[in-house]
């Protein structure tokens, strides 16, 4: 199996997280990236945030990443996946 690439630039009008905007209601910028090989794949997201600065001045960041791992596997009619966070 040869692998698959894929990737999702764009942007959204505010990043809002349980009622509080953490891009200070302004459009933040969005990433998503996906690959997979046979059963295996990798994905990753990076949006952008403003949380200003901790307690000490120094600031606490500009960009949310997540990614995920795994396999998938399918028996039957019974499709499994197996990853982390």
């Amino acid at each position: 199996a040869a692998p698959s690439f894929m990737a999702i630039v764009g942007a959204t009008s505010d990043y809002v997280y349980r009622g509080v905007s953490l891009r200070n209601e302004r459009p933040t910028p969005l990433l998503f990236v996906a690959a997979t090989y046979g059963n295996f794949y990798v994905n990753g997201f990076l949006i952008g945030t403003e949380l200003g600065n901790d307690a000490l001045g120094r600031g606490i960041g500009t960009i949310e990443t997540d990614g995920t791992a795994g396999v998938t596997y399918t028996i039957g009619q019974l499709d499994l996946n197996t990853g982390m966070r």
